[in-house]
């Protein structure tokens, strides 16, 4: 404060604009990073979702799954929807949810065969 009391200088006020520039500048690549990593965690939720929802429709209905050939099928994140593909471009999801930057706007596809008597099943993005 001045002399008289009754106010700050300017340069205790620059000092304090700076200071704040500084914490900010800092904090900034810091929270980028943690909303990246929260995309990336939502990407693999979805992915996580659509192969159990996959794995529900095969187990509660009469799934016909051929050995040596693989099953397409798209989840709609938005309805939890499962649809049976014919190829892997997704013709039944219409909106892509990929967040993260490496699936931006892309959707999962759950791929089922059966390999020696065992169901494998596979994840991949593919795009719209």
């Amino acid at each position: 404060m001045n002399e008289r009391g009754k106010g700050f200088t300017l340069a205790e006020l620059l000092a304090v604009v700076a200071i704040i520039a500084v914490l900010v500048a800092v904090s900034i690549p810091i929270f980028s990073s943690q909303l990246d990593k929260a995309r990336q965690a939502t990407d693999m939720a979805n992915e996580r979702a659509a192969k159990a929802a996959v794995l529900t429709l095969y187990y509660t209905t009469d799934l016909s799954i051929t050995t040596g050939n693989w099953t397409f099928y798209s989840y709609d994140a938005d309805s939890g929807k499962v649809f049976k593909e014919t190829s892997s471009k997704p013709i039944y999801v219409k909106k892509g949810y990929g967040q993260a930057e490496e699936h931006k706007n892309q959707v999962v596809i759950v791929l089922m065969q059966y390999q020696n008597k065992q169901l494998v099943v596979k994840t991949a993005w593919v795009s719209l």
